[in-house]
């Protein structure tokens, strides 16, 4: 899905850009925080041909956490559960913004406004003068209201 909110919100900065791109998934996964333990995790997608759009980690004390956005969430799914790995599943949303100063903030407030609280951001990736992020949010019904 690709539904373009043309130009909405004039904040003194410029215009900003934004499209709903879609819905994607968030694999949170639970790890051991020890060496070879994101090798595990890493071999075990990657042995069913998983790729990876987004990863962020952290480890506090015992335990790590590896956040993960992939290509193919069924498939992704399935290796984490064969590898017997503890995990859930979150949707997250798909924007795509203009790539320059500010978007961020701008979107951030905007949802703020409609008290949406961002729990998760990755980029995605940056194209032609866009940059697209990808929000864990704590409604995204209300997400997608605000964008629309």
């Amino acid at each position: 899905m690709n539904i373009n909110l043309g130009n909405q919100a004039n904040t003194g900065v410029g215009i900003m850009k934004r499209a709903v791109k879609g819905q994607l998934k968030q694999f949170e996964v639970l790890l051991e925080n020890r060496t070879g333990a994101m090798a595990d995790l890493t071999e075990a997608l990657a042995r069913n041909a998983v790729n990876i759009k987004a990863i962020s980690t952290h480890a506090n004390g015992p335990q790590g956490k590896v956040l993960l956005v992939t290509e193919d969430d069924m498939t992704a799914r399935e290796a984490l559960e064969k590898s017997k790995h503890s995990f859930v599943v979150s949707d997250i949303l798909s924007l795509e913004l203009s790539d320059r100063p500010g978007e961020l903030a701008k979107i951030s407030r905007l949802l703020a406004k409609a008290g949406v609280n961002m729990e998760s951001v990755y980029i995605l990736g940056n194209r032609d003068g866009s940059t697209e992020v990808a929000l864990k949010v704590s409604d995204i019904a209300a997400a997608k209201k605000v964008f629309s």
